[in-house]
């Protein structure tokens, strides 16, 4: 019935590999995790061996006698373009996404890995698809660019001897990850009249990720890519929940804005970016051309359906106050 029995998780301690090991625990699979800590709300368990280690700095010898025992693997780890590095982006993102996903790929081939699984981007597949953001070279941007090489690195790691598969969820829903809407609970913070535009981007929970992650390594496929998302959300609804949550005496109102709108404060924004020699992964301009627009897409697996919005709440109150929100 189950083509895997012992599950390898690099990345033990984040949103998606806490949801992942307590899924694949529940579905009855073996796991082993390594990460530098361990989170509180991973229980104990006979099936669970849980490593605090720093993989990357073991050699190849020491990493592939971790491995040996599982017949697959899952990548969470990884750079996301939340992170603005001195120019060249391209370089910061290889280095940091590329050249280890190839090292990490061809230990897990030696250790006799059968199924390799990568946690990538949403981004990845809207470059693939969305024919005006390739008209403008949404597709060569730097951080887009990396995540296109890791894939590639991987496929070609594992050519004849491992199945490598790419899991592309939408924005990823869960109150620990409140660094993903940082940006724009930043911008509603500092304006009383708020730009917003009218874009949707598609959303998952970690727990149905983790599900669809179980699913992409029975399917045992070879160079396959899954979009994932169970639901989505404008931006307009995201501000209006920040709006709701922020406890400030200071009247704010949303103000719809569209591409021409806000492109020369976007202009200028790169300007300021380049002359502090930084260098977004995903260059301003084509940030808000992807804002503008409906990024919403169709899942690849059958997650179901969510409601969101509370857990979207908790992200924002983690961010304002460092507590979930109340019941």
């Amino acid at each position: 019935m189950k083509n895997i029995g012992k599950i390898f998780i690099l990345g033990g301690a984040n949103l998606f590999a806490r949801e992942l090991i307590k899924y694949g625990l529940d579905q009855g699979y073996k796991i082993k995790a390594v990460d530098l800590i361990k989170s509180s709300e991973i229980e104990e368990n006979e099936n669970l061996e849980y490593i605090l280690a720093d993989f990357f700095s073991l050699g190849d010898k020491r990493a592939i006698e971790m491995i040996g025992d599982c017949d697959s693997f899952v990548y969470a780890g990884g750079i996301d373009d939340l992170v603005v590095p001195r120019r060249p982006a391209g370089k910061f993102f290889y280095e940091r996404n590329v050249l280890p996903t190839g090292r990490v790929a061809r230990i897990a081939k030696k250790a006799g890995i059968k199924n390799f699984l990568i946690l990538g981007d949403y981004r990845s597949e809207i470059a693939e698809r969305n024919e005006v953001l390739r008209k403008n070279n949404y597709h060569h941007e730097p951080y887009i660019e990396a995540r296109a090489m890791q894939e590639s690195i991987a496929f070609f790691e594992g050519d004849g001897l491992m199945n490598v598969s790419i899991l592309r969820p939408g924005m990823i829903v869960g109150r620990s990850n409140k660094n993903a809407l940082g940006a724009h609970i930043d911008l509603v913070k500092a304006n009383t009249t708020v730009p917003v535009t009218e874009g949707v981007i598609p959303i998952i929970s970690a727990r149905a990720l983790a599900q669809g992650a179980i699913f992409a390594l029975e399917l045992e496929g070879h160079k396959k890519t899954y979009a994932l998302a169970t639901s989505k959300i404008s931006y307009r609804e995201i501000y209006e929940k920040i709006l709701e949550i922020m406890d400030t005496n200071e009247e704010k109102t949303l103000a719809s804005k569209s591409f021409e709108d806000l492109l020369p404060a976007y202009e200028e924004d790169r300007k300021i970016t380049d002359r502090k020699n930084l260098e977004h992964g995903i260059g301003q301009v084509n940030m808000l051309r992807a804002m503008t627009m409906d990024l919403s897409l169709k899942s690849d697996f059958d997650l179901g359906e969510e409601d969101l919005g509370e857990d979207l709440e908790k992200m924002i109150d983690l961010y304002l106050n460092g507590t979930p929100v109340k019941a």
